[in-house]
């Protein structure tokens, strides 16, 4: 019985020395593994740090750009008033101009009918100093 239980004992031990070396090999291994996990981890870390800060570089690069596009689009409105104001005053100086070229030929006909009562006034004058030219001789 002794034989049996030392022998019981000597296989109970094998079996316990070969346990504890498969989980010491299974320590190592996960140790191995966590240590690795760990390195990933890091990598990918590290990686989301720059997405990070790439994704912050272009958040400012977009609150830039739309703040562009909002002075532009406020230049674009000014423009667009300066251009009607334009408008308004070319639309006023062409009836400004129509009223002026209206007033100009009508001036223009009184002008002609002035220079016709003048030309027929000359004629009148003529005939009257040869009518006293005439009569002139006669009486002398």
């Amino acid at each position: 019985n002794l034989e049996e239980l030392a022998s019981d004992m000597q296989r109970h031990s094998t079996l316990s020395q070969s346990a504890s070396a498969s989980l010491a090999q299974q320590l190592a291994e996960a140790q191995l593994a966590l240590s690795s996990a760990l390195g990933q981890s890091t990598i990918v870390q590290e990686e989301l740090n720059c997405k990070r800060e790439e994704c912050e570089h272009l958040g400012r690069e977009l609150l830039e750009s739309n703040q562009r596009a909002d002075a532009l689009e406020d230049r674009i409105r000014t423009l667009e008033l300066e251009l009607q104001t334009t408008s308004d005053n070319l639309v006023a100086t062409s009836l400004t101009a129509q009223t002026t070229l209206a007033q100009f030929r009508e001036t223009e006909e009184e002008l002609k009918r002035l220079h016709l009562g003048l030309q027929a006034a000359l004629a009148a004058t003529g005939r009257l100093e040869s009518e006293l030219s005439e009569a002139n001789r006669h009486r002398d």
